[in-house]
């Protein structure tokens, strides 16, 4: 029944999820995952290899490719700084100074910063979102996925066709929201340029595993307390109603990720599911996996400082 229901929201049975920055490989919508057509973004050769090892295996997608391309606004070849913690690598050089400013009287500060220096300087192929679709014959894209360290407006920038045409269903992209590589976007800028395209954030999430990692006492010092991460994830879908090329997958994906709230007013508006198949539907994907499970767990009887460490299990 559930499976059906899921089956009738989504066009040719298949789900098209560009990952760019996709070094821990793609973790989001795992009720979907069989249903999903991957590509994969990943031009620091370090984590290039694995990741491309992990998806030539076994793996629960539909279909999966890794690509060594760097999307950008343009084509053509940029340096990567690759950081001495591979997640903080960008296409951005790395500002330590001003991100010292925000963290410096914060637990294990000298340690994050640490991990933002640059280790080497890798040059790298670039190329935009719009021709790369153009050259798979791919005319939408489902689902967005950005986590580039400061240049995810950059590549949306390159995405300018897709975007004012809504051939993409949902934007998730992380953005920061303090300096820490030179020329980074903002968030600001980020959500003026996704409005000007015509879309609307309907979610910001900051990592609060990450402020509890960074939140704890040092004797003899006073140390600087956060309520919030440094960076978050900012959810974007067309802002007109009657712009959505495939209202059935966007409804799905957002219910996937918990925006039922939204996900509902899109079946209603375009008359996808009955009120009770609706309900199903989200009892279905609210199921958790037993890792999700084992997180939440965690979460209630262990202290804040370990829980930047199990928010990195896999789902």
């Amino acid at each position: 029944m559930e499976n059906a229901i899921v089956a009738g929201l989504v066009k040719n049975g298949s789900i098209a999820v560009a990952d760019a920055g996709a070094r821990n490989g793609f973790t989001l919508l795992p009720q979907l995952r069989g249903m999903i057509d991957l590509y994969a973004f990943e031009p620091d050769p370090g984590s290039f290899a694995p990741l491309q090892k992990q998806y030539s295996g076994r793996h629960r997608f539909r279909n999966a490719e890794v690509s060594a391309l760097a999307l950008s606004n343009k084509a053509g070849e940029a340096v990567l700084y690759s950081a001495a913690h591979p997640s903080m690598s960008s296409l951005c050089r790395p500002d330590v100074e001003t991100a010292s400013r925000y963290v410096s009287r914060m637990a294990d500060s000298e340690k994050w910063l640490a991990n933002l220096h640059t280790k080497n300087e890798v040059r790298v192929h670039t190329e935009t979102l719009d021709y790369w679709a153009a050259q798979k014959h791919l005319d939408y894209i489902d689902f967005l996925k950005l986590d580039t360290q400061g240049s995810e407006l950059s590549i949306l920038h390159g995405a300018a066709d897709l975007l004012r045409h809504k051939k993409i269903g949902v934007v998730f992209t992380e953005v920061c929201l303090a300096p820490m590589y030179e020329n980074q976007c903002s968030f600001a800028e980020l959500d003026l340029w996704m409005r000007h395209c015509g879309y609307s954030l309907i979610g910001l999430q900051t990592y609060p595993e990450i402020a509890d990692f960074l939140n704890r006492r040092v004797p003899g010092r006073v140390t600087e307390q956060i309520h919030a991460g440094i960076n978050g994830d900012a959810v974007y879908i067309p802002a007109d109603k009657a712009s959505f090329e495939h209202p059935g997958s966007v409804a799905l994906i957002l219910a996937a990720l918990g925006y039922y709230s939204q996900s509902e007013f899109l079946i209603r508006e375009h008359n996808l599911l009955s009120p009770a198949d609706t309900e199903t539907l989200f009892a279905h994907l609210a199921r958790r996996t037993v890792k999700q499970k084992l997180k939440h767990l965690l979460q209630r009887i262990t202290p804040p400082a370990l829980h930047y460490w199990y928010s990195r299990l896999r789902t």
